[in-house]
């Protein structure tokens, strides 16, 4: 039967849609491992990738490890083997200088407020050809060309993917963002990222016994640091840390396959954008050793 080629450090919005689909037409779900580093094992996928495999569905960027896999190596692959390839750029998108063509997708969703723009607002990007292929997941007003009382056809894309009424106030509100990044400019803000990343880690690993997820150069990865503290439950830590002014994510993040391959049940995750300073950075690690002392007594 088919199959559907996903990686193991997935968030659930780009699992748990495969998950069900698999379930509806029989095809077989199948995962692209990780290396002991962290990075997706290019190896496996060449054991994964056949004849079979429909569609092959990757982050840009990991939400928990940070991690950025070579899209267009794993996409000429996809293309080699016939499949179509799916990116959520969730993560990548306001942090990379991404190009939709030199990623090889056919499709590529992004949100806009991993932009720094207004929640509940979401894009996705395809191939022509691939987006006339796609029957509308919702239906209702406004995605129609004609309704009759027992058919009707749908509108032209990207008009047939909008049902009901948009959400007008997020729309407009969006490019004032997309103007700010613009004018900063994404190899900037890939450079301050880096920046901070590269200083965390440096930081982070003064801490005995802290693990640090993710691969361990700061080039390898979006402006995030995942990382699990043996001597503080995270949700003990993150919530001491909010009492410090440092605002961190605890739990799994979205990812629980992920949290359980790494053998931990979450982490805490500190992310970075452009109004980080280093001086934050110190904040966490300060605050960490103020939760170790206050837990540990």
């Amino acid at each position: 039967g088919d199959e559907i080629l996903a990686t193991v450090m997935e968030h659930h919005a780009n699992l748990v849609p495969w998950i069900q689909v698999a379930k509806r037409t029989g095809a077989a779900l199948k995962h692209i491992p990780l290396d002991r580093m962290g990075r997706l094992d290019l190896e496996g996928l060449r054991g994964l990738l056949g004849p079979r495999t429909r569609i092959v569905a990757l982050s840009a960027a990991s939400n928990v490890l940070g991690t950025i896999p070579p899209l267009a190596e794993i996409t000429r692959r996809a293309r080699e083997a016939g499949a179509l390839v799916v990116v959520d750029a969730a993560q990548a998108a306001g942090r990379l200088p991404l190009s939709f063509e030199e990623t090889g997708a056919d499709l590529l969703a992004f949100s806009a407020h991993k932009c720094y723009g207004p929640m509940g607002l979401g894009f996705l990007v395809g191939k022509p050809r691939v987006l006339e292929r796609l029957e509308p997941l919702e239906t209702g007003g406004e995605m129609i060309e004609a309704v009759h009382l027992d058919r009707a056809t749908w509108a032209k894309v990207p008009h047939r993917f909008e049902a009901g009424t948009p959400n007008v106030a997020a729309a407009a509100a969006f490019p004032p963002a997309l103007d700010l990044l613009e004018e900063i400019g994404l190899d900037r803000v890939r450079r301050h990222e880096v920046e901070l990343t590269e200083y965390a880690l440096e930081r982070l690993s003064s801490l005995e016994g802290l693990e640090v997820l993710g691969p361990a150069g700061p080039e390898e990865r979006v402006g995030l640091v995942s990382f699990h503290d043996p001597l503080v439950h995270p949700h003990d830590l993150a919530t001491f840390l909010d009492g410090e002014g440092v605002a961190v994510r605890a739990g799994h993040h979205c990812a629980q396959p992920l949290h359980r391959i790494l053998g931990i049940p979450s982490s805490v995750r500190a992310s970075f954008g452009i109004y980080t300073l280093k001086e934050d950075v110190d904040a966490l690690v300060e605050g960490i050793g103020k939760a170790r002392r206050y837990f540990q007594g």
